[in-house]
């Protein structure tokens, strides 16, 4: 009796340390593949303006950027197929990607 009880406890120990464990490793993983993704990721694009860095002031950039690509004259037809180009502004800077984005829209919606 005492002996089923005590290796089902042992065994419950076990499976809960092991789970933990495997957790940890992942959580681990999954920061690590993160990292590499924000450090590493490549942006295509051309004719486009560059903003390096975030700071108080880049939103207030971006304003004068987006008023210059609004009253801007349209750009000549890129290829013939009928579209225009847009003007793209890269923002290269030690943030989150989604939080840039973010921030961008609430400025601009505001």
């Amino acid at each position: 009796g005492s002996i089923k009880f005590v290796s089902a406890v042992i065994s419950l120990v076990g499976f809960v340390y092991f789970l933990t464990l495997l957790g940890m490793v992942v959580d681990l993983l999954r920061d690590f593949l993160n990292d590499m993704r924000m450090r590493f990721s490549s942006v295509r694009a051309s004719n486009h303006w560059l903003i390096l860095g975030w700071g108080d002031k880049t939103l207030l950039l971006i304003d004068e950027l987006l008023t210059s690509i609004a009253s801007a004259p349209p750009q000549r037809k890129c290829c013939g197929c009928g579209c225009r180009r847009r003007r793209q502004i890269v923002i290269l800077a030690d943030m989150p990607t989604q939080q840039m984005a973010d921030e961008v829209q609430v400025h601009c919606l505001a």
